[in-house]
């Protein structure tokens, strides 16, 4: 089992998109998430988020910042705004 949830990177308008509906899904869900992490070399494994309150996101060039959802949200607000120029 997985206590957090895994990195998120965001490289193109589309996935910050997309973040922003899974944060805002996970925002309106209570509890805990099933989701799936990937293990290597195409391998997956179920895994259970019970802490929802924060998120990990990959910002580039190997950096990752745990942020809070609303947090999070902005950034990809930004990204998107950015990306757009």
């Amino acid at each position: 089992m997985c206590h957090t949830a895994p990195p998120v990177t965001i490289t193109n308008t589309n996935c910050s998109r997309d973040l922003i509906s899974k944060i805002t899904q996970v925002q309106d869900s209570a509890g805990k998430q099933e989701t799936l992490v990937e293990l290597g070399a195409g391998v997956y494994a179920d895994a259970v988020v019970y802490d929802t309150s924060k998120i990990t996101l990959d910002v580039g060039l190997g950096y990752h910042v745990d942020m809070t959802l609303e947090e999070a949200l902005v950034c990809s607000e930004k990204r998107i705004g950015v990306l757009e120029q």
